[in-house]
């Protein structure tokens, strides 16, 4: 009998340990869709796809002349408080398949999410996806 107790309190004790962080799991819900950086509040200078499999694609412009552009795929992740893209193809020499980007979340909601890109706070809304 003590042997029964003693393997329902283990498996309650790891299901308990082994528990998606509630936190995690809403960011997780919450930055699937399609984001858009907009500069002016009006010219797009990136799209950015976060697909509920953990799939990245992004395609965005470098400014100031929007001429040139990059492609990015990958897989992303959120990590403690940060969201994490895992590079599988750069179009760029930037970065290279393996690398991996992590910026902490300063702020995520279901139409806005706003993120530290080494020291600078980049915000993206939600175009794809939204409740209305």
């Amino acid at each position: 009998m003590k042997l029964l107790y003693l393997l329902a309190f283990t498996l309650i004790l790891s299901a308990c340990v082994n528990a998606p962080h509630i936190a995690e799991t809403n960011a997780e819900l919450l930055v699937q869709g399609t984001w858009a950086e907009y500069v002016q509040d009006s010219e797009i200078k990136v799209y950015a796809t976060y697909l509920p499999d953990g799939r990245y694609h992004s395609f965005g412009y470098f400014l100031p002349d929007f001429k040139k552009y990059f492609f990015a795929d990958g897989y992303w992740r959120i990590e403690g408080d940060s969201s994490c893209i895992y590079i599988t193809y750069l179009s760029t020499d930037d970065f290279a398949p393996g690398d991996v980007l992590c910026n902490r979340i300063v702020s995520l909601s279901e139409q806005e999410f706003v993120f530290d890109s080494g020291g600078v706070d980049v915000k993206m809304v939600k175009v794809s996806g939204v409740k209305l």
